[in-house]
């Protein structure tokens, strides 16, 4: 990571497994910008519920930014998110198996009570198509947690654990999809991705989004 005199420090917690994956993330991670003082978490384990609670727990400064081993992204992508001064944002991210489209969700609706038990549960995601001519912030239901920006006072609203295990489905090891739905219902925040900034994911080949010239949207895959 390099520092720069921009911004407020905060946490990078990266979620991982117990061994690395791949060579194009630490090569991206090596370049990107930080704020003066900004603290990186590697938290490693079987689970990544359990590896994102870890880092929120040993946060620093005014936000905590996840990102995993298995995306590349641009230098200037934690400044950009930084920029844009709301709760919780998020950029584009496509999924890594066919059909390619976001992760990204036009409709996460739960139904659970206040021990958590989920009665109902329905999503709907986003396809590119569906973001032809949208530029900059986008109000949305649910937010990739990779490259999902948090800021403090979310944290400081929301008990310990943040990160839920099996609450969707009883094999699940993670629910990211739960903490969004909470942030939003429970807690009244908007959730926004900023469709200006794009990360990729990896995989044998490298999946990414991109905008053209007249708006629109399309994958990008490169080997």
């Amino acid at each position: 990571m390099r520092e720069v005199d921009e911004g407020e420090p905060g946490t990078i917690v990266l979620a991982s497994y117990y061994t690395g994956r791949y060579t194009d993330f630490e090569i991206c991670m090596e370049s990107l910008k930080v704020p003066k003082g900004t603290t990186f978490i590697r938290a490693r384990g079987s689970s990544s519920a359990k590896n994102q609670n870890v880092g929120v727990r040993q946060r620093k400064g005014g936000w905590v930014w996840f990102i995993d081993d298995d995306h590349t992204f641009t230098d200037d992508i934690l400044l950009r998110l930084l920029a844009r001064n709301v709760p919780i944002v998020a950029p584009l991210v496509p999924m890594r198996y066919p059909p390619f489209e976001l992760v990204l969700y036009k409709r996460l609706d739960i139904v659970a009570d206040a021990q958590h038990h989920v009665a109902s549960f329905e999503e709907e995601f986003y396809k590119m198509s569906d973001l032809d001519g949208q530029t900059g912030l986008v109000k949305v239901q649910g937010l990739p947690k990779a490259g999902c920006l948090v800021r403090e006072e979310i944290w400081a609203k929301m008990p310990d654990p943040w990160f839920r295990i099996g609450l969707l489905h009883p094999d699940d090891i993670e629910d990211d999809k739960y903490f969004m739905w909470e942030v939003r219902e429970k807690y009244g925040y908007d959730l926004w991705c900023d469709t200006d900034v794009v990360i990729h994911h990896l995989n044998t080949i490298s999946v990414g989004c991109k905008r053209d010239a007249q708006g629109k949207y399309a994958r990008s895959i490169t080997l």
